[in-house]
């Protein structure tokens, strides 16, 4: 039978192939499974590009910028940006 036999965490746990998509849907939450989906789209014939929450630029490939927990900011925005959200509180 073909399947997916279970290592490290999973060791003991075989998957038949005919139980691999219910299995995998159970152990997962929505959110994961979309995530998947695109990264997995968008794996091949497809270059990310980020842009800067402030100035809404592209950030192109070797251009440096910050990424704070998500909040992606070019180098020209970069220490307005760091004044707004971190200053300290007296």
């Amino acid at each position: 039978m073909s399947g997916y036999k279970g290592i490290c965490i999973n060791k003991g746990i075989f998957v038949s192939d005919e139980d691999a998509l219910e299995y995998a849907m159970e152990h997962t939450t929505q959110e994961e499974r979309e995530q998947m989906i695109i990264g997995w789209f968008f794996s091949s014939n497809w270059v990310r590009k980020l842009s800067c929450c402030e100035c809404e630029e592209i950030i192109h490939n070797g251009e440096d910028y910050s990424d704070y927990n998500g909040a992606i900011v070019c180098e020209e925005c970069d220490t307005a940006y760091r004044l707004r959200h971190f200053r300290k509180v007296c």
